[in-house]
Order: C-alpha cells, then structure tokens, then sequence
C-alpha cells in the first residue's frame, strides 16, 4: 500500500501534466487520469482526497470551455459498478458518468446504460433516479442505435430491475408539460360573478372530497367504523356540488391561482424525478421523439420478458397523449399487445393488483401521503379509459371503497364533464351488478343517494357556460318543464348519464331491494319520469320500472296503499287527460308510458284477489292504446286461466287443423270418383 507522500507525489505529478496539455490532447489525456484519479478518492489519507478534489476541480473548469469533449464513459461505467470498490468512489464515478453520458455517441450511451441498469433497484434512490434518467436518454433511441436485443438485456431479466425502469417510463410517459388536466375558466368581471360564487363553493366540495379519500383510506383497513363518516363526507360534498362541478380555478379576489406544479398523474417529486436537478423542460418536438422511441423498444420486448400486464398502462397513458403520433402508436399497442376481449386474453383484468394500480392512477394518491409525493388525478382522457377498463373486471367491482371514489370523482369531482359523469353511473351500473353482497352492502347506500342527487339536478350539467349549466349563471330547465314545455336543454350526454342513472336504479333494487322499498318515494320518482324524462332514456326509466315491480312485490301497509294511489293516479288521471281538449301533446308524449306500466304493477304487484289492483285492471282494459288494453285484460283473467287459454288455443289449433285435413281428403276422394265415372 502506497503512502501519504506517494500517493500526493502521483497527484502532482497527475495535476502538472494536466496543467501542460493543450487542450487538442486533452481528451485523450482524461481517459487514461481520470478513473485512475477517482479511484484515489479510497485513500485513508485526508490529504489524498484533498487533493484528489483539486484535480477533478481543474479537471471540470477544462471541460466547461470544451461542451464536445468525450470522457472515458466505460471506463467510468465499470468503476461504479465494481462493488468492491469504497462508497465514495462509486459517488463520484456515477457524477462523471452522467457528465460522460451527455457527451457520448448514441450507440455508446446504449451500450453503458444496460450496464448502469443491471442492479438498479438495489441503488440508492439518488442513484436510481439518476441512472433511469440517463436510461431513457440512452434507450429512447432508434432502433439502429441499440446493438443488442432487448430480450438478451440483463436488467430486462430481472424483475424487481425491470420494474424500476418501467415505472420510471410510465411517469416519463405522463409527463405533458402545460397540462392542467381541465380546462381554464376565465372569471366574469365584477364582484358577483357566478363562476366566482361557484369555485369558491367548489372548493369546499374539494375539500370534502378529499376528505372521503381519506376515510376510504381508513375503511379498507377497519370497514366496521367508518360507513357512517364516509356518508356524512359524501353528504356534505353533495350539497356543496348544488352550485356546478367547476374545478376550483378562481382563488380569493377572483385572482387565478399558480398553475399546477405536476401534470396530471404525477406528483412534483415525480416531475423533479424526470427532468433532474436543472429542472428544465425538454422541447415539445423532442419529448414526443422520446415518447415514440420508449414505445418501440417496449414493442420490441417480448412478451415472456415483458408481460403484457406490465406495459397496458404505458399504452393506454400513450393513446391519450396530447401528440398525435404518440396517441396514434400508444392504440396500435394497445390493440395489438394487450388484448382483452378474446378467448384468450393477452391482459387479465380480474388480477388483483392490476386493478389496485387501475385506480391508484384513476385516483391519485392517497392522503396519507406527503404532498410533495402525491401523484395527481388522471387526466380526464385517461380516466374514461380506465373507466372503460373497470366496466370490464368483477374484481373492480369488488374493490371497495375504490369503486366509490372512483364514481363520486366522476360526478362531483374538480373538472369532472358529461362524458365522465356518465362513465361514473355506467361504472355504478357495473359495480351494482357485479359486486357481492357484502361489498354491495357497504357501498349502496352511497350510490343510491349519489344517484337521486345527479338526477335531481344538484349539479351542473357540464358545468361550464357553454354547456348551459348553473354554474355558467343558466336557468336550467327541471325534467318535468322540459317534458311540458315541448323544449329540452339536454344534450345526448346528458341523456345517456341519466340513462345509466336509471338502469343503476334498477339494478339496485334488485340487488338491494329493502333500500328502495321502505318509502314509496322511488316508486313515485321513477313513475314521474316516464313522462317527464327526454325520449332517450325513457328505456332505462321503464326497465327501472319493471325491476322496481319485482323489488315491492309483497310490500304492505302504508307503502301498499301509497302504491294503490299511484297507479290508480297514473291510469284514471292520465285516462282522462288523453280526451281533454288541450292536452293531447301531453298524453301523446309519455302518458302511455304511464298508463301500460301502472298497468303492468296492477297485474304483477298484487294478487288476483287483490280488489284495488282488478279495478285498476279493468280501467287499463278499456284504454286507447292497445298494448295497454291488452295488459288490463290479462289482469282481469285469474292466473290459472291464463294456462287453459293457451291449451283451449291449442286444442282450437289442432281440431281446425283435422277437420281442413279430413275436408280436404273428403274432396279429393269425391274428385276422383267423379273422374272414373266418367
């Protein structure tokens, strides 16, 4: 082992020789000094690594003045990843690989990388993030670039190295610099400006949000505590989402507030992750290059060493880029690689922990988590993606309280569009057929109320001034109006969230049936909408009709008698109205609707000795509308005649059809009697 005086006696001798050379030689003088350099930083001796320090100190001024001079990258590579080598020389090996990597040929950088990346999850986290940042660097290339297969390299193999780097390429994927995640409101002038009224009520909403966030949190580890505070949180949210679903964009004074620090899905550790200490934003033009090049090595990845499941979210955040190219590949991919709809899928969407990371970048991260770290929501593009993806898994459905954050973002949440909200109710439609009973147990209560609130207007449709909703300051019609009036205000996504909030009715009722049949209030909701509901969804309403029949089957007392009104109401009333002079728009719109409905319970609902309900049947049977006629009549035949019926029709059949046989045969013999007679 070399001395202190040795050791500083090479040093000067290492620095004077820099100190001669000009700069022509430079180059070739660094690749032999500098890793031997770095190497002495494993002395014992204070005074060695002093002055260790001074050369790597001349060493950077030399190279600040000369921006295209290479540096041994391999050489440097290789004595960061020699473990036998102390900490502190693996330190300062990485800082001057980076240097290297950004001074080096594609085809080196490809080359190096694969190596850094051997091991990388067992890093440091600085290490690790500085290694996937040169990694996407060195492989986000053309493919002519890249010397050896993906599937031969070593980091590819291992799976806790491969998930680092794919991680690393999903938040890489996500990052679009200038994106909020919803549109910008532009505030009105003047001190009471509505949208300023609606923000700042929605940052409450906001902040009751959140707060349901996380007590799901807590629910999923004791469900036994907390329903109640989740409904309290959800109540709250609800009424404060009255005034529109506009994301809080407007602060105090109607000033606007800073632009978000991450874009959608990411955290601002996330975004620091990407674009390193200097923090700066790489080119539109080069980031979607990038984007494009990371979604051709994982193409060329096979499936046994990258399984599809790894790589679903990387495609389906790429299909919602803002670049079209990169949305374009990110389809393809998607389709090609990660098929789920056949015989045999490519990517099961009933694995567990696929799902948990489906809502985890719906969702964002958790309360819990320090702000600072706290990925961001999807954008909305993405979140009707994964939506469409969750509509699919039974284990989704099952995946309480994911599911019902998941739906209360879509319709109450900052920024939240038509579209979303009807994502949302077609997820609770999902969720209200496909969950078990205990998960559904738990979760109805919410969904019910969070569905009578949408359909009562509580928040705005849209919630933007072009979209007509009381946030923008409009006098939104009720549904009732609309229908009287001959005039709707709904548009067709509108239409269709409403649909999805019936057919969610219905499904509930089946489901949980006591939830819905304690009161006859939902019974009287939905026989008010089947006249007071736009034409498109009238068939949600009459199947959340026929599944309300089923669930009040065998109710009584207070509940039967109401019902009794109801549809006595439902067919004399609008019986009536169908010959008054002045309403016949009325009656020719929804009333029959109405009427072979309330027939239809008068049949089913009640026994046959059931007086009210046969009244009510014989009503129906002399009505205008034959498919009403028909069901009135049914209902006045007791249910044991309905089988001799359909023999007597049978009996009928047959008997007529032996007497044309025999007719028939008789004729013929006569026929050809006549004929040997003559």
């Amino acid at each position: 082992m070399a001395t202190e005086a040795e050791e500083l006696a090479a040093l000067d001798k290492a620095l004077t020789s820099l100190g001669f050379t000009d700069d022509s030689k430079l180059e070739r003088v660094l690749h032999v000094l500098m890793p031997r350099v770095i190497d002495q930083m494993a002395s014992r001796h204070a005074s060695t690594k002093q002055k260790v320090m001074g050369i790597l100190s001349h060493v950077n001024k030399r190279l600040k003045a000369q921006p295209c001079m290479k540096l041994p990258l391999t050489d440097l590579t290789a004595l960061y990843v020699n473990l036998e080598r102390p900490p502190m020389v693996r330190n300062f090996a990485l800082v001057y690989v980076e240097q290297a990597f950004e001074r080096a040929t594609p085809e080196d950088r490809a080359a190096q990388i694969t190596v850094l990346l051997h091991g990388v999850a067992a890093r440091t986290a600085q290490h690790r993030e500085m290694i996937l940042r040169m990694a996407v660097v060195g492989l986000a290339v053309h493919e002519k670039h890249i010397a050896a297969a993906v599937d031969t390299m070593a980091f590819m193999l291992d799976p806790a190295d491969r998930g680092a780097f794919v991680f690393h390429c999903l938040e890489f994927l996500m990052y679009q610099p200038n994106t909020a995640g919803y549109a910008p409101v532009v505030a009105q002038s003047g001190p009471t400006s509505p949208l300023i009224a609606a923000n700042a009520s929605n940052v409450a909403v906001a902040a009751e949000l959140a707060a349901i966030s996380a007590t799901a949190a807590a629910i999923a580890a004791n469900p036994g505590n907390h329903a109640e505070r989740l409904a309290g949180f959800f109540a709250a949210a609800t009424a404060n989402a009255a005034v529109g679903s506009v994301p809080p964009t407007v602060g105090a004074g109607g000033a606007a507030p800073a632009r978000p620090a991450a874009p959608p899905g990411l955290s601002p550790a996330s975004v620091a992750r990407i674009l390193g200490p200097g923090g700066a934003v790489p080119a539109t033009k080069d980031l979607a290059a990038r984007k494009l090049a990371l979604l051709e090595f994982f193409h060329r990845a096979s499936d046994t060493t990258c399984p599809p499941a790894e790589l679903v979210l990387h495609y389906l955040v790429a299909a919602c880029d803002a670049d079209h190219e990169v949305s374009k590949r990110g389809e393809e991919l998607l389709k090609r690689r990660c098929t789920w709809e056949t015989n045999r899928p490519l990517v099961d969407l009933e694995d567990a922990a696929l799902v948990g990371r489906l809502y985890r970048l719906f969702l964002g991260g958790a309360e819990t988590v320090p702000e600072a770290s706290r990925a961001l929501p999807a954008s909305p593009a993405l979140k009707l993606r994964l939506v469409s993806l969750l509509c699919r898994s039974a284990s989704a459905a099952n995946a309480f309280p994911s599911t019902v954050q998941c739906i209360f973002t879509c319709l109450y949440g900052a920024g939240t569009t038509t579209r979303l909200k009807a994502a949302g109710m077609e997820l609770a439609v999902w969720v209200l057929r496909h969950a078990t009973d205990a998960q559904l147990k738990q979760a109805s209560p919410l969904l019910l109320r969070g569905m009578l609130q949408l359909l009562d207007g509580k928040t705005a449709e849209g919630g933007m001034a072009g979209d007509g909703g009381v946030a923008a300051g409009g006098d939104e019609e009720s549904p009732a109006a609309a229908a009287s009036t001959g005039a709707s205000n709904f548009t067709a996504g509108t239409v269709t969230l409403r649909g999805f909030c019936y057919q969610a009715l219905g499904q509930l009722a089946v489901r949980q049936p006591a939830l819905v049949t304690g009161t006859p209030d939902i019974a009287t909701r939905v026989f008010s909408a089947l006249t007071s509901e736009p034409e498109g969804c009238r068939a949600s309403v009459q199947g959340a009709a026929r599944s309300l029949a089923l669930a009040y089957g065998g109710c009584g007392g207070g509940v039967a008698m109401a019902i009794e009104g109801l549809l006595l109401s439902s067919i004399e009333g609008t019986a009536a109205a169908q010959g008054a002079p002045g309403v016949g728009n009325l009656a020719s719109s929804g009333e029959p609707s109405r009427r072979l409905v309330a027939a239809q319970w008068a049949r089913t609902l009640f026994p046959f000795n059931h007086v009210p309900a046969r009244y009510l049947c014989i009503v129906a049977a002399g009505d205008a509308k034959p498919d009403v006629r028909e069901e009135g009549r049914a209902g006045l035949r007791p249910p044991e005649d309905d089988d001799d019926v359909v023999k007597k029709r049978k009996g009928a059949f047959a008997t007529t059809t032996a007497k044309a046989g025999d007719e028939g045969k008789g004729e013929g013999e006569v026929g050809g009697g006549g004929g040997g007679d003559g």
